[in-house]
């Protein structure tokens, strides 16, 4: 059921304003619907939903939704300019839903043509963009073109200019040389020396063969295009430049050496596997398997260095690591990187733990689902083939993993399913050592008998919410109290149970009865196994696995002595009744390695494939024992491989050495862990023995309770409200015994807790300026009268809800345990709140600073304090003037309307309201002007109409809203007729 939201409304001409009281929303976890007259907002787990009076524009820019600093503030813009005096629209629930749908629908519409406007306002902007783009490219593409076809003839340009220069300069350096330097047309080329062959082809003697040959040399100078055109062609009809006669004398042009000698380096890339032929090294590296990391160098847990964040052992042991020091969101995070790298069933499990720390109940029994899921996909074959053993580790981590999915389960409510899952636990083979199954199974027990105090518990909730009822009693106590007897006898160690008898004991008078449940109810809550420290770092496993006993029928070669034989002796030359004697184990047979037939040798005995199959039998069978685990199993089956030994179909005794030796490591380990387990369990008595609630409960700097959860976790919320409501009940027990003390030591202890707790900040005001009250009449019990609850204490006139369900709903009954209304010389009239209470001795405590405080929780609208400041002042204070006493009705009523299933008590206030202003409208002398008590009685009478329309009562609500038009055209025509008379005069 949701929660309702503390708010806020303001009004003005154009905007009407509401803000709401909510702790924790973010734009992230809200929903908020905005219509033309319906309004809702949803923050998990409250909810504030309002129809409005008249329209607003939900689609203007004014109209908005603003979070943050616990508050979010709804401006709405009206539709039509002015006041509305109130924001809730009236009418009957059927023309309420039709209203409402229609608006959500018109809603809905405009959503749809807003995403439809929307998305086509982004098709034109893309559209647009891409013409855009389109441009510009062009443009950029033009202006490239444009600076390319510029540089090019720039270029061009220089670059014949420079061929030009350079053929004018050489054309002249041509010009001013010797004639010698150069052929031209006409000259005579230089005869050959002497000493020379004029034809070179022509054959010479051996003599002159190795003799040097002068050359002429040839120098042909560059020129340029003008300069060749200038020169006449001496082309003839052949296309020949020169003529064989003219190339005989000429000589090769040969440079002359360099100066001196230069070194060249030259850069080659270096080979990729050296020492490799280049036939085997190839051009790319050998491929990688699919999935493998590639990169050059190799992981850190292969290469052997430091671990980085990227290693997800390494991130499990920091989160491992982080978990034992109390960080639980630092160590769900490190679990989730090291999830996201690799999935491993283990890692489910630990951020399993980190989540119950957290208080995230669904993503733990996630997180074990998932870890399950993996345990058996790693054990699942394919059909029709024998499954593997199961892992003696995995066993130990699916039986924690069904503890916890059952202790998730236990915190949300549901007991069934966190017994199916406790017994699976028990049921896992190997999972749980003997004291630990002992335990769960103590566990599921206790889980039963909650289970079925639980339910009849029910019926004795119901009983006391009938103590709201006109007409219950006396009768009505003993039947609650009867039935909560019934669920003590059911579960005498349930605190929820307590508690809530506690209550009953209090409404009955029955103070040391009340007193005594209080006390076992606090004892109970402080012995809650809840963790009170930080788990410790997971254990190394410490199981002693089973050896392989010795096969005395087969002997592995590798075990073998170095020169062992098998044979004892050799003897030859005799019969086979003649030879001599030879040990048990050894037996004479013929030599065949000898050729005589008399020759023979000492062998061991061969055992026969009988005695073979019984050994192996018997050696498995023990084998089998030891995979117990079980010191006692163990022991017999030695006995009875003792005996098959000596028979000569057994165990060898090495084997039956080994299970000995074994059976004893056995009972010594179950002797360390039973001294382990009572040390566990005296320290946790020894912590139950030192644990204050209120140090534990009360808050600390660092986010983290004291008992080791944080302290927004469900289970500590629940304890903690238990514990307040508890000691506000044990305040006033001790307040109405007398002991006034004692009372404001347990008040302020609540504040310690919660330091913004009302209730106990207003009892203690109350008991600063009240004297202490006497002590009752009677020791052991009191009466109905003496054993009233004020107002302030409204925690201690709740009942406790269950603390392992949150989904359960708790059995709160109104805090105010308020009589009927009664002023001095009036009688008693209907009892509005609770039937057994007579009127209390007059309480004449400053009633004005009582009115301030209960107008300044109105005001921050706090209804359900300022509703019990007003039920104390109708019971408590009694000289009070008559226009104070329907003030406090009035606002009473109020308080009412604003508070949920309080509809017969918000009836029956109206109705006392309306008879009293009858009453000063009939007396001849009224202190209270009339137009105030016709607004007034307006109110509390459409307060009234309201009420019964929401009964069904459709008749008298139109009653008054009849009588309510009425009253108003009256009171309209007295101010027309006032304004009328004023303005003439």
């Amino acid at each position: 059921m949701p929660l309702p939201v503390v708010f806020s409304w303001s009004e003005d001409e154009d905007m009407l304003v509401f803000v709401l009281e909510l702790r924790g929303a973010t734009a992230k976890n809200m929903d908020v619907v905005l219509s033309d007259v319906f309004v809702k907002v949803n923050c998990h787990p409250s909810l504030f939903e309002v129809d409005l009076k008249h329209e607003v524009d939900p689609d203007h820019p004014k109209t908005l939704c603003r979070v943050g600093a616990g508050q979010v503030t709804l401006r709405l813009k009206k539709r039509t300019t002015g006041l509305w005096q109130e924001f809730r629209a009236n009418g009957t629930k059927a023309e309420l839903r039709v209203r409402r749908a229609h608006a959500l629908a018109a809603a809905d519409q405009r959503e749809k043509e807003l995403y439809k406007n929307r998305d086509d306002r982004k098709h034109e902007k893309l559209k647009a963009g891409e013409h855009e783009q389109w441009r510009l490219d062009r443009e950029n593409r033009e202006q490239i073109e444009k600076w390319q076809a510029e540089e090019k003839a720039k270029w061009e340009r220089d670059v014949y200019a420079a061929f030009d220069e350079q053929g004018q300069a050489k054309a002249t350096e041509l010009a001013d040389r010797q004639p010698e330097d150069t052929l031209c047309d006409g000259d005579v080329l230089p005869q050959p020396q002497d000493g020379m062959e004029e034809d070179p082809a022509q054959p010479q003697d051996s003599a002159s063969s190795h003799v040097a040959t002068p050359t002429s040399t040839l120098v042909v100078l560059p020129v340029s295009a003008a300069a060749t055109t200038s020169v006449p062609s001496t082309i003839g009809d052949t296309g020949a430049i020169w003529t064989k006669e003219e190339l005989e004398g000429l000589e090769e042009y040969v440079p002359d050496p360099r100066g001196t000698q230069g070194k060249i380096m030259m850069r080659f890339s270096e080979r990729v596997r050296p020492g490799v032929p280049a036939r085997d090294r190839g051009v790319r590296p050998p491929p990688f398997p699919k999935g493998t990391a590639v990169g050059d160098a190799a992981p850190p847990m292969m290469a052997g260095e430091d671990r980085d964040e990227s290693d997800p052992v390494w991130l499990k042991d920091k989160a491992d690591a982080l978990m034992a020091a109390g960080d639980y969101q630092g160590a769900f995070n490190a679990y989730t990187e090291a999830l996201k790298i690799g999935t491993n069933a283990r890692a489910f499990a630990n951020r399993a733990v980190a989540d119950l720390y957290l208080g995230n109940l669904t993503q733990c029994i996630e997180d074990c689902n998932r870890s399950l899921s993996i345990l058996d996909l790693r054990n699942r074959v394919p059909e029709g083939q024998m499954p593997p053993l199961e892992d003696p580790e995995d066993q130990a981590v699916r039986a924690r993993l069904q503890v916890r999915i059952g202790t998730a389960y236990l915190w949300l409510g549901a007991f069934r399913k966190a017994e199916e899952h406790f017994d699976k636990a028990v049921a896992t083979d190997g999972g749980l050592d003997a004291e630990e199954r002992r335990r769960l199974t103590d566990d599921v027990e206790r889980v039963r008998r909650a289970r079925q105090a639980l339910v009849l518990k029910e019926r004795a909730d119901h009983a006391t919410r009938r103590l709201d009822s006109a007409d219950s009693g006396s009768d009505a106590l003993r039947t609650a109290l009867d039935a909560y007897e019934e669920c003590v006898r059911a579960d005498d160690q349930s605190t929820i149970v307590r508690a809530n008898r506690c209550f009953a004991q209090l409404r009955a008078g029955n103070l040391q009865d009340s007193l005594a449940d209080a006390d076992i109810a606090l004892n109970s809550l402080r012995q809650w196994p809840i963790a009170r420290r930080a788990p410790k770092l997971p254990a190394r496993p410490a199981r002693l696995e089973p050896p392989f006993l010795d096969d005395p029928t087969f002997t592995h070669p590798d075990q073998q002595k170095q020169g062992e034989v098998d044979w004892l002796m050799k003897h030859g030359g005799g019969s086979a009744d003649n030879l001599p004697s030879l040990p048990s184990e050894y037996e004479w047979v013929r030599d065949v390695a000898e050729k005589s037939e008399n020759a023979w040798i000492a062998v061991k005995k061969k055992m026969t494939k009988a005695t073979v199959d019984a050994i192996r039998k018997a050696t498995h069978e023990l084998q089998d024992a030891l995979y117990t685990r079980k010191p006692q199993v163990i022991r017999s089956c030695v006995e009875v491989a003792s005996e098959q030994n000596r028979g000569g179909v057994g165990p060898s005794s090495k084997a039956i050495h080994q299970a000995e030796d074994y059976a004893t490591k056995l009972a010594e380990f179950a002797l360390e862990r039973e001294a382990e387990h009572a040390q566990d369990a005296q320290a946790l008595e020894q912590e139950f023995e030192e644990c204050d609630l209120a140090k534990e409960l009360a808050g600390s700097r660092s986010g983290v309770a004291r008992s080791g959860f944080v302290r927004g976790h469900p289970v500590e919320v629940t304890r903690r409200r238990i514990y307040v409501k508890i000691t506000l009940r044990r305040a006033r027990v001790l307040e109405m015994l007398g002991d006034t003390e004692a009372s404001v030591r347990e008040l302020r202890v609540v504040l310690e807790v919660e330091s913004n707790n009302t209730e106990a900040k207003q009892r203690l005001a109350v008991l600063a300026q009240v004297p202490a009250l006497p002590p009752p009449r009677c020791s052991e019990q009191t009466t109905v009268s003496d054993a009233l609850v004020t107002t302030e204490t409204a925690a201690s006139s709740g009942l406790s809800t269950v603390p392992t369900s949150h989904a359960s709903r708790s059995v709160d009954v109104p805090s105010a345990l308020a009589s009927s209304s009664s002023t001095s010389g009036r009688t008693k009239e209907k009892v509005h709140f609770w039937d057994d209470e007579e009127e209390e001795p007059a309480d004449h405590a400053s009633p004005t600073t009582l009115l301030d405080s209960a107008s300044e929780y109105m005001r921050r609208n706090d209804f359900g304090s300022a509703l019990e400041v007003y039920n104390y002042l109708r019971r408590a204070c009694k000289a009070l003037d008559a226009f104070t006493e329907l003030k406090i009705l009035s606002n009473t009523s109020l308080c009412l309307q604003k508070l949920r299933g309080r509809l017969p008590d918000l009836i029956s206030i109206c109705t006392e309201a309306v008879d009293r202003i009858q009453e000063m409208e009939n007396a001849a002398v009224c202190e209270v002007p009339a137009e105030t008590l016709l607004r007034m009685k307006c109110a509390c009478l459409s307060r009234r109409g309201n009420a019964l329309g929401q009964q069904g009562k459709n008749e008298e609500s139109q009653r008054d809203a009849v009588v309510v038009r009425e009253l108003l055209a009256r009171g309209a025509a007295v101010e027309s007729g006032t304004g009328e008379r004023s303005q003439t005069a």
